[in-house]
């Protein structure tokens, strides 16, 4: 888990059993090599999420009311979870 130090109860929330390691709190650079040694990193559109992709680690992205055709990666190694009206699905962004 990555992120600012107000991002700490929130990030113990989600993680909560999981096993995840809580990062938050940390700087920028210790975040950077965290990216870079993950073998996965899941993240909401942030600066982090792009600075995973151009580290080349897999990710994922989750994006709000933007269309991720505009704002999202362009790289097959990094699916974009996409809402429609009818469905959910994973979308490689071209």
């Amino acid at each position: 888990m990555l992120g600012g130090p107000d991002e700490k109860p929130l990030a113990t929330e989600i993680a909560g059993d999981s096993g995840a390691r809580d990062l938050t709190g940390h700087d920028l650079r210790d975040a950077i090599l965290a990216l870079a040694s993950a073998s996965v990193a899941v993240s909401n559109d942030s600066g982090l999420l792009h600075v995973a992709a151009a580290l080349g680690t897999p990710s994922i992205g989750i994006f709000g009311p933007n269309d991720v055709r505009g704002t999202g990666r362009r790289s097959i190694r990094s699916p974009a979870i996409v809402e429609t009206k009818s469905e959910t699905r994973l979308q490689a962004v071209p």
